[in-house]
């Protein structure tokens, strides 16, 4: 009986401490993590292009003119991703109901 008491005093405690806390949670849009993510992506693809082609004695010009030419490419890509995606998600759930 005595061990019945005891738990059900910690549950009591427990559960008093758990109502006084709360949590506030990162509420941002999907807009956030999209730009997290391009950032994350956008950042390594330019440094591998750079580390590979200063690799190969390419004049600073060069590597350069890749860099931003790749940094353009992976942005429009990107934003056509994150713009077709959802459509496509759409189209398709709406041709199954």
């Amino acid at each position: 009986m005595a061990a019945t008491e005891h738990r059900l005093s910690l549950d009591a405690e427990k559960q008093s401490l758990l109502n006084l806390h709360t949590e506030n949670h990162f509420t941002a849009g999907e807009v956030v993590r999209d730009i997290i993510i391009g950032v994350s992506d956008g950042l390594t693809v330019p440094f591998a292009l750079a580390a590979g082609l200063s690799g190969t004695n390419a004049t600073s010009a060069v590597v350069l003119t890749a860099g931003i030419a790749e940094v353009a490419a992976g942005a429009i890509s990107m934003g056509l991703g994150g713009y077709v995606s959802p459509n496509s998600s759409h189209s398709q759930l709406s041709s199954i109901v």
